[in-house]
Order: C-alpha cells, then structure tokens, then sequence
C-alpha cells in the first residue's frame, strides 16, 4: 500500500515538474544548504516544512527519505514523515509507519507520543492512552505526554466511561507543573474542576489562561462565567470581592470589544445583581440592538422589570426571549409569574400547565400552580396538582403537608389517611405521621387501627403528649376503663400537673363511683386551676352524685357566671334546687333551659316534675302520683334505681314503654327504642304519652308522625304554650313554614325571652322573605345577646344583601359583621364581612377577606362553587348584583 501510495505521489509531482515554474531562489538555498552539509538535520527539516508549505508533498517525502539515509537515527525526520502521512489523511500508512519505526526505536517516547496522537485522531481511545502512558514512562518529565494523557481521560469521562476526571485532572496538573505557560491547558484544568463541582477552582485554573492570554475573547468569556457562578453560589461574606473581580473583568473586555454583545449583556446581567436597575436596563438593551436573537439578554432584562415590579415590561421582555427559545421552562415559569402579578391568573394557569403537560419536574411549578388554583377557589385542581407533583416528588415534605391541611380542614380524613400512610411507607419511625394517621382512623370511626398507630408513634416517642392525649380519649370512649385509668397515671408521670389528664382521670373515678379519690384529683386541679370549667362541672356532678346539693348549687351558680345561659348547666342548677326544695327558683333556671334547648329531654323531664299538681294531673293523668317516683328517679339520673322503678310499677303497657325509651335517651342508647304501635294518637292516652312519642319520633327522623302526636297533645292542652315550641320545630323541619312561624309565635307570645325559638322563628321569617320581620326579631336577640356571633352574622348578612333594598344599612352591617368576626372567624362571619367592604366599595379588602376565609378557617367541600361565585362577582366590582345562592 504504501508503494501505491508514493506511486501516486511520484505521478503528482511528474505533473507538478511538467507544469510548475522553476525552483524558486528559497528552495534554491536550502537545497544548497543540504549539498553542503548533507549530515545537518536541521537542513532537512527545514526544506521538508517549506515544501510542505507549497503542498509539494511528495517531494517533501524525498526530502525526508533522503535525510534518513543520510541520517538514520533522525527522529526529527521520522517524526515529520508520520506527521505528513497523518496530515494527508493516510491514516492506515501512518499507522505502519510508526509501528515499524517504533519497533526500530523501542526507546523513544516521542514516537509513541505521535502514534498516540494518531490513536486519538482515530477514537482508539484505550490505543492512545497505552501509548502515551509508555512515552512517559520512557520520559516521566515529558509534558506532552501527560497533557494528551489527561486529554484522552476527559474524551473517555465524557463518553459515558466510568467516570476518570479525577486521573484526567491529575495528569493536566502534572503537566502545569512542567509547563505553566500553555493556556489551552489552563482551559482543560478549569474545565474538569467545574465538572467536579469545584467552581472556585475552575475560576482560579481559568485566571491562569487569562494572564497568559489576556486578550483572548474565548478565556475572558469563560473566566467570566465562573465568577457569575462562583458569585451566585458564594455567601454574602465574600460575594462583593467577587462581584467587583467580575466587574474589572467585563470593563475589560468592553475595552476590548466595545460592540460585543455578549459582553453588555453580562454587564447588564452584573448590574442587575446589584440592583443598578437603569445601568442594567442600558448595557442589555444594547446587546439586544443585534439583528441576531439573543433569548438570553432577552430573559435577563425580564428579570431587571420584574425586580422593579414593572411586569407588563417584563412580560414582554420574556415572551421576545421565547420566540427564540420557545423550549425555555425557566422562561416560562417567569412568565407565569408575571401574568400573576398583572391579575391574569387564567393566562398564567395556562403557562403553568404547559409546564406541567411535560411532567411536574419543577417543584417551584407545582407549588405555584396549586397556589394559583386555590387563590382561584379551584380548589379541586389544586388538589390534583399537588397529587400530580407527589408522585414525582413522594418524599416531598412540603406538597404532603399541604395535601393534609386541606384535607383535614374539608374533613376528608379518608384522603388524608391515604396520603401520610404512603409517607409512612417511606419512613416508618416517623412518630408525628403516625400520630397523624391515628388521628384521622379515629376521625372514620376506625378506633382500633387509631390505637395502633397511636401506639407505634409513642413507641418511637414516648414523650409524644398530643398522641398520648389522642389515645387516651379513644380508650375512655370505646369503655376500656382498666386501660385508660393506666395510661392516665403514665401520664401524669410526665405530667404532673396537666389539667386535662387530672381532670380524665377524675371523671373516671366518678364514673367508677370512687367518690374520695375523685374528690381529691379535683381539689388538686382546682388549686391550680380555680375558674376551670371542666373541672368545676366535675366537680358539681361528684357533689349531685352524694347529694351534697347545697354545695352542688353553688358550684352551678359560679359555673353559670363563667358562661352563661349554658342550657345544660342551667339543668344543672335547676335539679339541685329542686333537691333542695327551692322549687320556685328551680322552674325559672328549667325554663331558661329550655329557653335555650326547648329539646332536652332531661330539662322537659325536670319540668314536668316542677308543675303544680293540678298541672302534672292534666299531663300525666289520675295515676300520676305512681309514676312521679319513676320520673324523679329518671330525672335524678340513678340508672339501676330508675329501671327497678320502671319495671315494677303498676301501670298500662303504653307508659312503661315510653318509661323505658326515656331511660333509653337518658343512658344514651336510642337504639333500644321501640316504637309499637307507631301510631298512638288513636288511643286513649294521656298528652304526657303522646308528647313523648312525639318526641321519640322527632329523634327517629318521623317529623309527620312527630307532628301528629304533638296536635294530638295541642288539643287536650290548647293552653299549653311548650307544645307550640315543639310543633315550630317540627314543622320547619318538614318545610312547613307558615305553620311553623304561627306555632313558633305562640310560643313567643308567652315566652318572649326564649332565644332558640327566637332564633328559629328569625330563620323562618328569612325562608319566608319577610326581611323586615327577620330584622326585627335579631335587632330584639342581639339586645339581649350582644356577643353571639351567629346572631350578629345573620342580622349582618340581612344589612347587606336584603331584597328589599330600603331595609339595608350598610353601616350597621358592617359593624355587625366586624364584631360577629371578632368573636369567631367562621367561614360564614368572614364571607359577610367580605361583602360588607364589597358593599362599601373596598374590592381589594372584599377580597383579602374572602381569601382570608377560605386559607385559614374549616369548611365543607359543597362550600367551594360558592366560594369561587363570590370570588368572580368581587372581581367584577358590579356592586348592585346579589350574592350568589348557597345551597
């Protein structure tokens, strides 16, 4: 091959001798140069690179060949014909030729040095590298050598070979050590300590090309990049040495090339770091006065109108870089953002979504979108993004705890269990998740899956209080005494003196009818803890339970100061004065308890014990005197007393078995009644029959045979005002309004001052439309109730948005609705004050408000259509349109 090969040359220079001009007066004298001295290599070297030059190579190979006779051991002349094989592209002669002349030269590293070069040229990578590790282990100090080894290690890490940067940096630095004056080698350096992670050292290595070659656009740019980096990953301590080293070197290159655009928009890019917003603006601008796109100073100068707020500009400025780089995610996102900020949510959704469509791999964008949607009441959506973002993230705390707050303020517990249990999965000692996941079993009404993960979260955290707290009140409420009573003690070991845990443990104690030791954790808590209701409740019932009723009363008239018009404390009161005789004081605190919950079962029962005799007699009947003692014991609440009294009286089947599903309700176990016949208003029986069985229907959900019984009893005692308050109920329940409001104001007539009845008729009035009515009737409850929060939301609401429009006083209703959220942020007192300043022209707190509500208090999810109604007709600012409908 390689005769065919100078064949072909020898033909070529035949033509060139046929058709080119004489020698020329250089190669002349260089020709004469070898006839004198025919043993002088330099002579034929230098001929052979003027040849060369001319593109006469095959005379250039004579050359060669000629001084190799002359001079056989010329490594010089060797090297330059494999040089002159490999520059003509005779990769193949090339090769042969140094292996032949290597096996000539075993000992001389230069020409392992070329035939690795040739190796290289060749991606012969392994090749190559023997090659040149064998030339310097013939001449350890050959920088060459080393420098093409460090050369074929980074082409190797590059290509997916395990990773050897670490031997390619160690070999170039080996090299600098023989020859620091090579800048493309600094190049190289600076370029591995980057891919290591090591940007200050890839700066410091680039310094070095830099100063050897001061002028080189290539190096000036590259330097400058470390130091954008190098300052963007530095602390503050250090960053403004390192901002002004960037900035000497960009002036430098402006000095350089005054037109580069590269160079301004990094200067722009500069300037902006350190908020020269105008100078920014100047540099980038010009980088972007090229004809050529430039996405990226298109993007930096977005970013200098978005640190001024100027997002119209910034928009712009982004959607200009897109057009050239339209895959730009970054971009994008900032887009997003920008179109936030000028109130274009739906725009930004969709620029989030597009984001999203390629798979959730940005956290920022999840997290974005999800807020967007929420702040856009979407609220579903939200949800779905922040699914979407969990299963590309699954241990991404932040998305998790977004998901259970949501869920645990729409109560979907169920959801929530499912979410914190694949957390679980993933970290399994995670005693605060598997607090969580018992909360929310105990929340489905799961109690023994709820106590084994309460009891796993403790046997990771034993000190864990609010698992502790949450697994006891499972075992008080699922009857495991022995348990509870244990865990209780642990308890109070860790901590002594918690209120709630001695206040448990004495309720239980009362339970257990272990009066002294009751008695001595209350002392023990009231010490600490003198105007605890929980405890003085505790307290008050131990007195009841020894019949201790003077000091029992007294208890109920200190817990009745701490919150009165407590129905269930005013029954309390009421009992212990009936004990004591004081029955005139007793009917008055029943009445008002039942002016607060005209359906107690225990206050009716009261009542009825509390009525003259002539009364009791038209209730109950002849036989009344016999069943009083059944009453009383029902009323007193001695269970196994009441139910001996009940079995063993004389009396007709019908009054045992309303005797009998009264101890029911009483004992709290309604699924023990039995209702047969369903039917009793045919028979002969007394009001006090038929009102209870009234009364069992309207717990059972039977309004219509509720409603029956009760006319029934309004027939025989037409002159009893309490039947009234029952029928109201019933049928307002049954959606028979106008005899509910003619019952409910009967009622009234007699018992002005009965607020749940009051209130129930104000609710009818409004389901009526009579807006004036319902006006009047909370204006006269507000009077007597100032600082109940429900009824001042709903007079509020009426102010506001009433049909009739010359009922309506924004004032009012703004003082109403601040006062009602005062008292309690609910969903519903929050979104009456967002109407309020809605109302009062002040969209931007309308909104804040609205917001404010739907972030940070508990609602159900069928309250999200509304939400968003209310949220787009705020927007709109149409002052005169009405709210939209809850339903």
């Amino acid at each position: 091959m390689r005769i065919i090969v100078f064949g072909i040359l020898w033909f070529v220079t035949g033509c060139q001798g046929i058709f080119s001009p004489a020698p020329d007066e250089q190669e002349i004298r260089l020709r004469n140069a070898i006839r004198i001295h025919p043993v002088h290599e330099l002579g034929y070297v230098r001929l052979a690179q003027y040849l060369k030059t001319q593109g006469r190579y095959s005379k250039t190979f004579s050359v060669l060949r000629t001084g190799q006779q002359h001079i056989p051991d010329s490594i010089a002349l060797i090297r330059m014909e494999g040089g002159l094989f490999q520059g003509l592209g005779y990769y193949r002669e090339s090769q042969e030729y140094y292996t032949e002349q290597i096996t000539k030269h075993p000992d001389e590293p230069l020409l392992f040095l070329d035939r690795a070069q040739l190796y290289l040229r060749l991606e012969k990578q392994q090749l190559a590298l023997n090659d040149a590790r064998k030339a310097l282990s013939l001449k350890p100090d050959l920088f060459e050598a080393l420098y093409l080894i460090g050369v074929i290690l980074d082409r190797r890490t590059a290509s997916n070979v395990p990773d050897q940067s670490e031997q390619a940096l160690d070999a170039l630095i080996a090299a600098s050590e023989i020859n620091g004056r090579n800048p493309d080698l600094w190049l190289r350096i600076s370029t591995l300590w980057e891919r290591r992670g090591e940007t200050h050292q890839a700066r410091l290595a680039m310094l070095r090309a830099v100063e050897l070659s001061p002028e080189s656009k290539l190096y000036l740019r590259r330097y400058a990049d470390l130091q954008e980096k190098e300052l963007d990953l530095t602390s503050q301590k250090y960053s403004d040495e390192i901002s002004e080293s960037l900035h000497q070197t960009l002036q430098h290159m402006l000095k350089l090339f005054p037109d580069d655009i590269w160079v301004h928009a990094h200067m722009g890019n500069l300037a902006w770091t350190q908020e020269k917003f105008v100078l920014a603006e100047t540099h980038l601008l010009r980088a972007l006065e090229s004809k050529s796109p430039y996405p990226w100073a298109n993007f930096r100068l977005g970013m200098v109108y978005l640190s001024q707020k100027k997002w119209e500009s910034a928009l712009q400025a982004f959607e200009e870089g897109l057009k050239s780089d339209p895959k730009n995610d970054w971009a994008i996102l900032q887009t997003g953002h920008a179109l936030e900020m000028l109130g274009k949510n739906e725009e930004a959704i969709t620029r989030y979504e597009r984001l999203m469509e390629k798979g959730p791999d940005d956290l920022v964008v999840v997290n974005r979108l999800n807020q967007l949607y929420w702040n856009e009441f979407l609220f579903e959506k939200g949800e779905e993004v922040l699914l979407r973002g969990l299963e590309k993230f699954p241990a991404e705390t932040e998305l998790i705890e977004k998901l259970l707050a949501y869920y645990e303020s729409h109560r979907l517990f169920e959801k929530a269990a499912k979410i914190i249990l694949g957390f679980i999965e993933a970290k399994p000692d995670n005693s605060a998740a598997l607090a969580k996941l018992g909360f929310y079993e105990k929340n489905l009404k799961h109690p023994e899956k709820a106590l084994y993960w309460f009891k796993k979260a403790l046997s990771s955290s034993p000190d864990f209080e609010w698992a502790h707290v949450q697994q006891i009140g499972i075992l008080l409420n699922t009857e495991r005494e022995d348990e509870a009573e244990n865990a209780l003690n642990d308890f109070l070991k860790l901590k002594p003196n918690s209120e709630w845990a001695l206040l448990e443990l004495s309720q239980l104690k009362l339970k257990q009818e272990h009066f002294a030791e009751a008695e001595e954790l209350l002392e023990k808590n009231l010490a600490k803890y003198q105007d605890s209701a929980g405890i003085l409740q505790t307290q008050g019932r131990l007195y009841e339970l020894q019949k201790r009723w003077k000091e029992a009363e007294n208890i109920f008239k200190k817990l009745l100061t701490i919150r009165p018009n407590n129905s269930l404390l005013l029954t309390h009161l009421g009992f212990t004065q009936w004990k004591l005789k004081k029955t005139e004081e007793a009917r008055q605190n029943i009445t008002h308890a039942l002016y607060e919950n005209p359906g107690s079962l225990w206050a009716w029962n009261l009542y009825l014990l509390l009525l003259p005799e002539a009364q009791q007699r038209r209730w109950i009947g002849d036989d009344f005197k016999m069943l009083l003692p059944v009453l009383g014991a029902l009323a007193s609440k001695r269970t196994e007393e009441a139910w001996q009294e009940i079995t063993s009286v004389r009396t007709d089947p019908f009054t045992r078995q309303v005797l009998k599903n009264m101890h029911y309700l009483l004992e709290e176990a309604p699924q023990e009644i039995k209702m047969d016949p369903q039917d009793m208003t045919s028979k002969q029986l007394s009001p006090w029959i038929n009102e209870q069985w009234g009364y069992f229907h309207e717990m059972l959900g039977n309004r219509e045979l509720a409603a029956r019984h009760f006319e029934v009893v309004l027939e025989a005692l037409p002159d009893n005002a309490w039947i009234h308050a029952r029928l109201g109920w019933v049928y307002e329940r049954l959606e028979n309004l106008e005899k509910s409001k003619q019952h409910y104001s009967l009622f009234l007539q007699k018992h002005p001052q009965a607020f749940d009845v009051s209130f129930r008729l104000a609710n009818v009035y409004t389901l009526t439309g009579n807006e004036a009515k319902t006006i009047e009737l909370y204006e006269l409850i507000a009077a007597h109730r100032p600082e109940h929060d429900l009824v001042l939301n709903n007079l509020a609401w009426l102010y506001l948005t009433a049909q009739d429009r010359q009922v309506r006083n924004l004032e009012k209703g703004m003082e109403l609705a601040l006062k009602s959220v005062e008292l309690n942020p609910t969903i519903d007192s929050l979104d009456t004050l967002a109407e309020a300043y809605f109302q009062s022209g002040d969209r931007i707190k309308a909104l804040e408000t609205i917001h404010k509500a739907a972030r940070e208090v508990d609602y159900p999810p069928n309250r999200h259509s509304y939400l968003r109604k209310q949220l787009l007709r705020f927007r709109k600012g149409e002052q005169d349109s009405s709210p939209p409908a809850l339903t």
